[in-house]
């Protein structure tokens, strides 16, 4: 594709990363205290970490959805992320389209996510909301784990 060789973007994308999997992680700590068996807490993580790769934006095309569904977007924590990680490296890149049988052609990032329905005046509130969503489940777990579990003395 010919992606960036910048090292601010380089270190955007590290820092995009890991805050994904601290929010992930997080998410599974939530979701294990709020269960009383190991079986129950992975299965139960897992379906959560599919919902939110469902409305990610990657499988399914946030404008062409009706209007009624495209609000699920918001609730998913991984769309944040891949359009933070989009637009940061395709905004103001020129993209050559070459498919086998057809002329080259010329095409700008800003257009292709334009297309995929992403704003890209939104890569550091992404971020902020990402950060948002892990300290949500953070508290989310402490809560939790205060209410189930009782200590002995």
């Amino acid at each position: 594709v010919g992606l960036r060789l910048e090292v601010a973007k380089f270190f955007w994308y590290l820092f995009m990363t890991v805050l994904f999997s601290m929010t992930s992680a997080a998410l599974c700590i939530s979701v294990a205290t709020s269960v009383k068996t190991i079986y129950t807490g992975n299965m139960l993580s897992v379906a959560f970490l599919l919902i939110n790769a469902l409305f990610t934006g990657l499988l399914k095309n946030k404008k062409i959805l009706p209007y009624y569904i495209q609000w699920i977007f918001k609730g998913s924590y991984w769309s944040y992320t891949y359009e933070s990680l989009l637009s940061s490296e395709f905004h103001g890149l020129v993209l050559t389209i070459d498919p086998e049988g057809l002329p080259p052609r010329k095409a700008r990032g800003d257009l292709w996510l334009t297309e995929l329905g992403m704003d890209t005046n939104m890569v550091y509130y992404n971020a902020i909301f990402l950060f948002g969503f892990f300290v949500m489940f953070l508290v989310m777990a402490k809560i939790l784990l205060k209410w189930k579990v009782k200590e002995r003395l």
